[in-house]
């Protein structure tokens, strides 16, 4: 008589195992979509920030061009002034 309780026992028991590898699935399943969705914020986020930045280098780099441009500039026009001093004293 023991032998059908034992097959009972057994069948819950392989069903409450079912169950409960059927939830740790979906537990892992959505433990999984959670880090997908992290790493997809982080991707995001460094676009966002590499965006950022390099707007920030080329800002920098355009006012670097557009300054030595003026400083070259007022050399050539100081150059010119020395050069018309000059002339104007007689010294050239």
């Amino acid at each position: 008589m023991s032998a059908p309780s034992d097959h009972s026992t057994e069948t819950h028991q392989t069903a409450s195992m079912g169950a409960q590898l059927t939830a740790r699935m979906q537990q892992g399943e959505a433990v999984t979509a959670s880090y997908v969705d992290v790493a997809r914020a982080f991707a995001a986020l460094f676009k966002a920030k590499l965006r950022a930045h390099f707007k920030t280098i080329l800002t920098c780099v355009l006012l670097l061009k557009i300054s030595s441009l003026l400083i070259t500039a007022t050399w050539l026009s100081l150059q010119g002034l020395m050069a018309y001093a000059m002339v104007q004293t007689g010294l050239s």
